[in-house]
């Protein structure tokens, strides 16, 4: 058990930079040496027990959230909807360039198009989803393997250009 909790201590240690990047369905299956349903009563018991010091019970804080981040970052969802975080490459950190190359490389001159990437891996299999994303993957020469594989490996329903000032009204 407490090899598990180290491990999700590891996975999530990057969490301010890769958030909702990280995919622990992605991990090796000896990374998490105890299931989450395994962990969730030792979290508990630690939570609430009475003597536990100030310190302890930080501890058991982070576990549990960790552990229900990792539940969450695992589960499949039958609709994903999200406006992108955008940011171009040369202002991602160096952590998360690494990430979205060994992950996302179709999508990694952009988080935004990474996004849809990682939005499509939350999906079930007869999963969708509604994202608000730049536009320019949809016709930059960059994104051609982005746009590709997109086509062959998913079905689209629909695509709509909110164009000039689309948000402000």
């Amino acid at each position: 058990i407490k090899n598990g909790l180290l491990n999700l201590h590891e996975l999530f240690s990057k969490a301010p930079t890769l958030g909702s990047l990280i995919d622990p369905n992605q991990l090796p299956a000896d990374l998490i040496a105890a299931d989450y349903e395994t962990l969730q009563p030792y979290l508990a018991a630690a939570l609430s027990a009475e003597h536990a010091d100030d310190e302890a019970h930080e501890r058991a804080v982070a576990a549990a959230g960790m552990v229900k981040a990792a539940e969450l970052l695992a589960g499949e969802y039958s609709l994903v909807i999200t406006n992108v975080p955008y940011l171009g490459r040369g202002k991602q950190h160096d952590v998360l360039k690494q990430h979205l190359e060994k992950n996302y490389k179709h999508g990694k001159a952009d988080l935004a198009t990474a996004f849809v990437l990682r939005c499509l891996e939350f999906c079930a299999a007869d999963g969708s989803t509604a994202l608000v994303t730049p536009q320019n993957w949809l016709f930059l020469t960059t994104y051609k393997k982005l746009r590709t594989a997109l086509l062959k490996q998913r079905t689209w329903k629909m695509v709509a250009r909110l164009g000039p000032k689309g948000f402000q009204t």
